[in-house]
């Protein structure tokens, strides 16, 4: 019994036959991956704070390119008399090239300095000065920023933990940790994309998408096993030569064809941003059913349990958007929390994948990690519940429309020391966590047996 338990906890070094993997996985290609990301993240995410200077507006990205589609009310935009549908024709003298990806602002603008827009406006041309902002005054647009910043950096080290501290032989580690470095620079790119954007930031996000969304396919047929061995290798190939043919498409048309005047959208009405995110949602579909059929059809409990932490991850990260924002919303009409702080929790997906790799290496804190996880867990369903049935209360009794939320607080205090409700809570996260194998209370228990044994071994010695 011990040794078919510990067989089934092992941590399985894939070794895999397509010749794509290999490549993918050569230590030099990961660690210039991982350097040139780097890289990404430090010039995109510093350039939100040399070119981003607050003004409230909301500019279309692409044709009409400078249409102001949203002035936050109480803005620097909205106290200068700037209005939704002005065409930004330049600012500061500098006019707007729609064939460039580069920051339509000068560099170093703090707040308080004036900046001069010149609008359109039914036909007529406007000289506007606007006294530029403090995003401390828009706290949600500011978190929505610094949202993307920190989960670009949270996915870049997760992916560096993955390609550093796992043997060379796994490469369903390697694939994933790689996933992430794109996925880190990805999110820092579109962090400094936009109408105001880095030097070819735009185009840049669109390549990263689809060399991403071709390794999520590829890694997703690796990991947690080997899956259709008949037809892998031509589906990862078919999937790197879509990327790369979108890649070349790209390139050629931000940067070659804009150039001239032309694009592909106006020319033949596509629109490769779009393809792009429809390759991107179909490569995540396609993960997504790739994790489910592992989770039904697996043979070994051990994969079943594997692929479970990653959907309850995915489940997690996506949570707090449901409850705080999504929920309400729809319940009764207004957010609690902006979408923009909910963007960081998204970092339990990427590591939930770490804990399946890293699990037998976290023995001396496992226990603190089912405990935090049980106890959001458990916050989770009481704010829901509690947004369900007081949301309708306040709706039928014109109630404030915070009384669900207050009241979910209070029920997590008064539910949290009641052993019940977590005891259940506690079973649910042993079972994914753990499976059939083992419990918390086991590896705390083994792990205080072995340092007890190397105590006494040490004391013998001594």
């Amino acid at each position: 019994m011990r040794s078919t338990t510990r067989a089934n906890n092992r941590q399985p070094a894939i070794r895999d036959p397509s010749a794509i993997v290999e490549r993918l996985t050569q230590p030099a290609l990961l660690l210039a991956v991982a350097v040139l990301s780097l890289i990404a993240l430090l010039v995109f995410n510093a350039f939100f704070y040399l070119f981003r200077p607050y003004d409230g507006l909301g500019v279309y990205t692409e044709n009409p390119l400078g249409e102001i589609y949203e002035v936050v009310p109480g803005s620097p935009g909205a106290q200068a008399g700037i209005h939704a549908g002005d065409l930004i024709l330049a600012i500061d003298n500098l006019p707007l090239n729609p064939s460039i990806s580069a920051p339509r602002y000068r560099a170093g603008i703090r707040p308080g300095d004036l900046v001069v827009y010149s609008l359109e406006r039914d036909g007529e041309t406007l000289e506007i000065p606007v006294r530029i902002g403090s995003y401390w005054n828009d706290l949600p647009l500011l978190a929505s920023y610094l949202g993307i910043q920190l989960l670009s950096i949270g996915l870049w080290i997760i992916g560096m933990l993955l390609v550093i501290f796992t043997p060379p032989g796994d490469a369903r580690a390697h694939l994933l940790g790689l996933g992430f470095l794109l996925a880190g620079a990805t999110a820092a790119a579109g962090g400094a994309s936009g109408w105001n954007s880095f030097w070819g930031a735009n185009t840049i996000q669109k390549i990263l998408l689809s060399l991403l969304a071709a390794n999520l396919i590829t890694a997703h047929l690796t990991f947690p096993e080997l899956t259709f061995p008949k037809h892998r290798s031509r589906v990862i190939a078919a999937a790197w030569l879509v990327a790369l043919l979108l890649t070349a498409l790209v390139i050629g048309d931000d940067w070659l064809l804009a150039r001239q005047g032309i694009s592909l959208q106006t020319t033949y009405d596509l629109h490769l941003r779009q393809v792009v995110l429809v390759f991107f949602l179909v490569a995540w579909a396609a993960s997504l059913a790739l994790l489910a059929r592992s989770r039904l059809a697996a043979a070994s409990p051990e994969i079943r349990r594997q692929t479970g932490i990653i959907l309850w991850g995915m489940l997690l990260g996506i949570s707090p958007f449901f409850t705080l924002t999504l929920l309400p919303y729809l319940t009764l009409g207004e957010e609690y929390v902006s979408g923009a702080f909910s963007i960081p929790f998204l970092i339990l997906l990427p590591l939930a994948y770490a804990y399946v790799i890293f699990q037998r290496q976290l023995l001396r804190i496992d226990l603190v990690i089912n405990c935090l996880l049980v106890t959001f867990v458990v916050l989770l369903l009481i704010l829901t519940l509690s947004i369900l049935l007081f949301g309708a209360i306040a709706l039928a009794f014109d109630l404030p429309r915070n009384l669900p939320l207050y009241g979910g607080l209070v029920a997590a205090l008064i539910a949290l020391p009641f052993p019940w409700l977590q005891a259940r809570v506690q079973a649910r996260v042993n079972h994914v966590l753990y499976g059939n194998h083992y419990d918390s209370l086991a590896i705390a228990a083994n792990l205080s047996q072995r340092l007890a044994g190397a105590l006494e071994r040490k004391t013998l010695i001594d």
